[in-house]
């Protein structure tokens, strides 16, 4: 027959109970404390987050999706995703997604377009993750995000700089952008027929090349000039150095360019062949002199 255990011993078994109850109530707690906040993500969130069942039937549909979608919880329950938001347009690409999450494969971030309930497209950005539990697919949670307005603002820019490529391309009147050190980044063709050379052999040129040192050094100073003060440089004349060798004169503007954000990225302007003014301007002095001469 056992001994009947001592009163420091039940003591001690009962702070143990106690501390082990503790710990469960602790753990309980912040359980239930995750459980709320993932509830709070997924009800809040602004994408749309669809757990699906192993037949890709929706289980869960949070008011982001709602709300991206225009389907309600309720017209959504049990309904095949793909047939929800898919038309025949994508629909194929939306099935082979599909698959790969349910052969277990997650589906990393991609650009595509999904259909509302009223039949209006909307881009998104889609991924998804197979949910596993003991080797089992139990289910699987995609995630849409609408990016609509991204894509509308990434269509404008693309359409005004299509019309400010166009003005550029159309003009007499050279244009070129140089990055901080000098190297074309972007000129027009007027500005690759002043110089004599194609726009391959002019992008990422650096200025010395088709200038003279003392031409050259003139470049950077008003570049500086232009850098420190932020302001513009009008009617500057320069000599340029032709792919051929031949010699010519522009009157050239120089501004900063910025990015973005403020801070300088480079320099741009407009240049103008003047090498017949220029010329004109020799002739008409010699004669000058020579008539001087004459007249002395």
């Amino acid at each position: 027959m056992s001994e009947k255990p001592t009163y420091e011993e039940l003591e001690q078994r009962v702070n143990e109970l106690e501390k082990e109850k503790e710990k469960n109530t602790r753990i309980e707690k912040e359980f239930v404390k995750r459980q709320k906040y993932l509830e709070s993500v997924f009800h809040h969130a602004p994408s749309a987050i669809i757990t699906l069942d192993p037949s890709h039937h929706v289980l869960e549909w949070n008011p982001g999706a709602q709300k991206i979608f225009g389907y309600t919880s309720e017209e959504a329950q049990g309904k095949d995703l793909d047939d929800l938001v898919s038309n025949p347009e994508v629909k194929q690409e939306a099935v082979n997604n599909t698959l790969k999450v349910l052969s277990g494969q997650p589906l990393k971030s991609i650009e595509s377009v999904r259909y509302r309930k009223d039949g209006t497209s909307v881009h998104v950005i889609a991924s998804g993750s197979p949910i596993i539990m003991d080797n089992v697919l139990k289910g699987v949670v995609t995630l849409y995000t609408d990016i609509s307005d991204r894509k509308q603002a990434e269509e404008a820019l693309m359409e005004s700089e299509e019309k400010y490529r166009t003005v550029l391309e159309s003009i007499e009147d050279g244009y070129y952008e140089v990055d901080m050190k000098g190297n074309f980044t972007f000129l027009n063709d007027s500005m690759c027929k002043i110089l004599g050379y194609s726009k391959d052999e002019l992008t990422g040129l650096n200025n010395r090349r088709y200038m003279d040192e003392e031409n050259s050094k003139e470049v950077f100073k008003t570049f500086n000039r232009v850098y420190k003060t932020g302001q513009p440089y009008k009617a500057i004349d320069w000599e340029l150095i032709r792919k051929d060798g031949s010699r010519c004169y522009v009157e050239t503007s120089v501004a900063l360019k910025r990015h973005s954000k403020g801070q300088p990225i480079g320099f741009q302007g407009i240049a103008r062949d003047i090498t017949r003014r220029k010329q004109a301007e020799d002739a008409l002095r010699v004669s000058h002199e020579r008539f001087l001469t004459v007249l002395d």
